[in-house]
């Protein structure tokens, strides 16, 4: 299996992990790889080796160094391309640093770096340039719960926590308790979507568009050109199949299934979309798939986001709404008539082997729990509202639906009516564009307030009256 080699990228809002003679490029904010990865290492990296990384650090000068053998490169961000005299020994640049190569590094502070070969590490002093006394050291001693040996990638995550990967697993390393933490080691396909080493099959490679590059850039947050261009960008790449709508200015997402690369009914980026009347999965029947229809080109490519993110971090194959398609009358003029919103019900798929099926209703909005006594916020009315499956033992649930409100909130609107997003994203139980069973507003019934949203979540681009 080859190796992964990963980094943080000098302004922490982005990661990137290598394999063989591709990369991926992992986007914070959204927990996942971003749309159009693997690409190839040759021509996206000039200069730089174009297969076999071993490991890279970012320091704090800004720059990030490669490792392959007994070699390094330095890469210049502000010129996109490896210096100049690279590449060159590390027994020359990193005196102490294992001068026969180099398993996983990362900067733990800029003051302390560590590098790992083996079942050793030692830790490095960037103002100094030098080995601190005392090293190297086993892993065993010093990283409590850790791979104690064959360590493939490190990367320190701005929260402080320290992720270790080896073969199809990682650990996370809890600096505050100076250990891993519990219920580790975890499969990395289960948790890292997207990431080359035990993931699934990766989609379809798009094929970049230098002018309409959007791909890191939230959907609330681009023009409608803008996201009809990066839509054409991930058709282009096989991804989905979309054509223009009947709706001025709309967009029609039709079945195409990207992994077999045919045409498939309802499916949207390797998610099957499907109508869900009851909201359950206790009563009633989904509808046959039906890919959306008249849709604002910005709510279509968070959709497409939103099923590739599904689909590629929890093996989602079908998606439950209650309304996602514009109007097709005319008649109904707020966000779901024009096309900017869904009402999102629930999921079906498999992960490491273990089927499942969620729906907002039945695993979150009617969980009897101490806060809400029989599924239901009391009392009537209160706002000292949070995620009640934080109180409660329902482990896959809580972190499905938390994961999912984090990918919604930095896509569609989250606390600001623009396209901007707030400084801090919304928590759920918060005030949020986000319509959720838990949301801070309380209007029992009417068609707003947690009550109205306890059995679907709610997602619009853009502000309700407007266009």
């Amino acid at each position: 299996m080859t190796k992964l080699a990963g980094f943080l990228h000098p302004d922490r809002d982005r990661a990137y992990f290598f394999t063989g003679d591709q990369y991926v490029r992992y986007n914070l904010a959204n927990d996942a790889v971003d749309p159009g990865y693997p690409k190839p290492i040759a021509g996206n990296w000039p200069g730089l080796f174009d297969s076999d990384i071993d490991a890279a650090v970012s320091w704090p000068n800004g720059h990030t160094y490669f490792f392959r053998g007994d070699q390094y490169m330095r890469f210049n961000w502000a010129e996109s391309r490896v210096d100049d005299g690279y590449p060159r020994a590390i027994a020359e640049g990193w005196p102490g640093v294992f001068a026969d190569g180099v398993d996983a590094a990362f900067l733990w502070s800029n003051d302390q770096a560590y590098f790992f070969r083996g079942d050793q590490y030692t830790k490095y002093d960037p103002a100094t340039d030098a080995v601190h006394e005392g090293y190297p050291r086993a892993i065993v001693d010093g990283w409590t719960g850790a791979f104690d040996s064959g360590i493939e990638t490190a990367v320190m995550w701005p929260s402080g926590n320290t992720y270790f990967f080896r073969g199809a697993e990682y650990v996370r390393f809890d600096a505050g308790a100076n250990q891993v933490s519990d219920g580790y080691p975890r499969a990395i396909a289960a948790h890292w979507p997207g990431l080359p080493i035990g993931a699934a099959a990766p989609l379809p490679t798009p094929t970049p568009t230098p002018s309409a590059d959007f791909d890191a850039i939230a959907a609330r947050a681009l023009t409608k050109e803008q996201a009809r261009a990066e839509l054409d960008r991930l058709q282009a790449a096989g991804l989905i199949v979309f054509a223009a709508s009947g709706m001025a200015g709309k967009v029609d997402l039709d079945g195409w299934d990207p992994v077999a690369g045919a045409a498939r009914d309802g499916c949207v980026a390797g998610v099957v979309v499907r109508y869900l009347e009851s909201g359950t999965r206790l009563s009633g029947s989904p509808s046959s798939p039906n890919a959306p229809d008249r849709l604002d080109p910005r709510h279509a490519l968070a959709l497409v986001r939103f099923c590739n993110w599904l689909a590629s971090r929890w093996g989602t194959t079908e998606l439950y709404h209650l309304g996602v398609s514009g109007d097709a009358s005319g008649a109904r003029t707020d966000c779901h008539g024009q096309g900017r919103a869904i009402d999102f019900v629930g999921v079906k798929g498999s992960v490491n082997g273990q089927d499942y099926h969620l729906t907002v209703k039945d695993d979150w909005g009617a969980v009897d729990t101490p806060s809400t006594p029989g599924g239901i916020w009391q009392p009537v009315g209160t706002n000292v509202t949070h995620f009640r499956l934080n109180d409660v033992d329902h482990v896959f649930e809580r972190e499905f639906f938390q994961a999912a409100y984090d990918f919604i909130a930095g896509q569609w609107q989250d606390k600001t009516s623009g396209p901007a997003p707030a400084t801090t994203p919304s928590a759920i139980g918060e005030r949020s564009f986000i319509m959720n069973p838990d949301h801070h507003s309380s209007a029992p019934g009417g068609k707003s307030g947690r009550e109205a949203h306890a059995n679907h979540l709610h997602m619009q681009i853009g502000v309700t009256g407007t266009e």
